[in-house]
């Protein structure tokens, strides 16, 4: 009996699974996928009672536009013209009801902020800093934007701009980036991560003093 011989064993056909089988068999690797259940996608499942249908789990995604996480992945994989997909109402992708009162969720950052402030004025500034938040939070999840390698070092401080025009307590992150690139010499960035925290408002006297001396260091140097 000829035996089968495989480079990767992959142990359940979820949608993790499936797709790193798909990855790994783009780029020449022999894969077996074994699946212990009748029907393949983990939880990505929906089963039927009384007549009706039930998802058990997801029951839409995101991130599809062009240039977006899954919307790369789909595409490399050769399956985002295959795919029917339908776009989500911009202004209510999702509602929450509590009685006879409702709350839109929005798509888009800026429009998010500006429905649910409709809903809790007050509360217009903590949730912009929220989003700010789960913004920051998103770009510490390398595989999350498709990043590796040195392209992480520092992604988080030099793309910070918007997220601290959101929330301005990573004045930090300026301070720490301006410091290690001076470590390494690098100037013109270094300058930059300085002259961005000096806009932020939340600097107290001693630490704008002690920026504006590092900024007149670098300059004296070059």
């Amino acid at each position: 009996m000829q035996e089968n011989r495989y480079d990767i064993v992959i142990i359940g056909a979820g949608l993790g699974g499936l797709i790193s089988a798909a990855l790994l068999s783009k780029e020449g690797y022999k894969v077996c996928v074994l699946e212990k259940n009748k029907q393949i996608g983990g939880c990505l499942q929906s089963f039927g009672f009384d007549g009706k249908l039930f998802e058990s789990a997801v029951h839409y995604i995101g991130s599809l536009d062009k240039g977006q996480t899954l919307y790369s992945i789909f595409n490399y994989l050769g399956i985002i013209d295959t795919l029917a997909l339908i776009r989500l109402d911009f202004d209510c992708f999702d509602e929450i009801r509590f009685g006879q009162q409702s709350y839109r969720m929005a798509q888009g950052h800026e429009h998010f902020i500006d429905t649910l402030s409709a809903s809790f004025p007050k509360e217009h500034n903590a949730i912009r800093a929220y989003v700010g938040e789960m913004r920051h939070v998103c770009e510490h999840f390398p595989m999350y934007n498709l990043r590796i390698g040195s392209e992480l070092k520092y992604k988080a401080f030099t793309d910070a701009s918007e997220i601290i025009r959101i929330n301005p307590m990573y004045y930090d992150a300026y301070r720490i980036a301006g410091d290690e690139y001076s470590k390494e010499g690098k100037k013109d960035s270094a300058l930059l991560s300085y002259k961005k925290a000096l806009t932020l408002e939340i600097a107290t006297e001693g630490e704008r003093e002690n920026i504006a001396e590092k900024i007149k260091r670098i300059n004296r140097s070059r």
